[in-house]
């Protein structure tokens, strides 16, 4: 009986911690909102910071969010997807685009006025499948992940994007060529300014909107970043925009995670914009959604149940044992 009790437990625990573990949502955009499609196309794309034609149809995003600091520079960057490859002209209005420092490039590249795209190619809550790929004003690249990578300067950064940038009347411009064969998937996003102001060199930034933060993002919460879809229902030619289909997100968000008001200052910090997003991204992550609650809620039932099946159980052999009782009695 105890052996049997035993086993139906654990068997109970075990399906509880499954139901869990495959019920926790994962993907991003069912927090951050979505951006839209970025149209597919066969027109050539030359990476030389001009912005072709072809981008009038592209999807625009603005670039204006603040986070907890005012926002000084601000701008769009337009996409378009063809041949496994995102092309991204991002147009930075500043009044003050300082010259980027050559320690600053080598070492903590987020301190210069720079343009960032974070690409999280699987859409999940993994802050170190994140890809950061950054231009400053004067062209200097950079290719950061939480994993391990970091690659500074044209050489090393050539290897993992096409680039180019220049300087403006109203600020600069950036164009990136991003390889993510990815077609008609989700992907999560983010886009940041970093801006350089002032004699002391002060930090803020601008990030792309996000629905579940309100008003804005850190460089890192990966959870809840908005997404996009690459070439799903619309394509750009030198004609125009065709859109075969509208599509509506299928997730509304039922909760807003409340940022830390602390988190994004990236001075003194290690690489990624503003890095001190980066713990505070891992412990969003952590967080129970309501997902997770019906997780545990559903494992919770199973668990319930295996102690009433118990209680079945032993109610029976009890009886079975009175009953056989009663009949020795009667045979003595």
């Amino acid at each position: 009986m105890k052996k049997l009790i035993r086993n139906v437990l654990t068997a109970a625990v075990v399906m509880a911690l499954l139901t869990c573990a495959f019920a926790v949502p994962s993907f991003a955009h069912k927090d951050g909102g979505c951006l839209g499609d970025v149209p597919r196309t066969d027109v050539a794309v030359e990476i030389d910071a001009e912005r072709d034609k072809i981008y009038d149809y592209g999807l625009t995003v603005d670039v204006k969010e603040e986070k907890d600091r005012p926002v000084l520079a601000t701008g769009t960057v337009t996409l378009l997807y063809s041949g496994g490859v995102i092309y991204a002209f991002a147009e930075v209005t500043d009044s003050d685009v300082q010259t980027p420092k050559s320690d600053a490039r080598s070492e903590s590249p987020w301190l210069t006025d720079s343009f960032e795209i974070f690409i999280n190619l699987p859409n999940n809550s993994n802050v170190n499948d994140v890809m950061q790929y950054r231009i400053d004003c004067d062209g200097y690249p950079t290719v950061y992940n939480k994993a391990g990578l970091r690659a500074y300067g044209e050489k090393a950064a050539s290897e993992y994007f096409r680039y180019a940038a220049k300087r403006t009347s109203y600020g600069y411009c950036a164009e990136f060529a991003i390889p993510a064969d990815a077609p008609g998937q989700e992907i999560g996003v983010n886009f940041q300014i970093n801006d350089i102001h002032g004699e002391e060199g002060e930090l803020t930034w601008a990030v792309v909107y996000s629905v579940a933060m309100d008003g804005g993002t850190d460089s890192w919460y990966v959870n809840v970043y908005p997404y996009l879809s690459l070439g799903a229902y619309s394509s750009a030619s030198e004609s125009g925009l065709t859109v075969e289909a509208t599509q509506v997100p299928t997730e509304v968000p039922v909760e807003t995670p409340e940022p830390d008001g602390e988190n994004g200052n990236g001075n003194g910090n290690s690489d990624g914009g503003n890095n001190g997003g980066e713990q505070s991204g891992n412990d969003k992550a952590g967080q129970l959604s309501a997902g997770a609650i019906a997780a545990i809620c559903a494992g919770a039932a199973a668990l319930i149940a295996a102690c009433v099946i118990v209680c079945i159980v032993v109610k029976k052999k009890k009886a079975q044992v009175n009953e056989n009782s009663q009949v020795r009695e009667k045979e003595e």
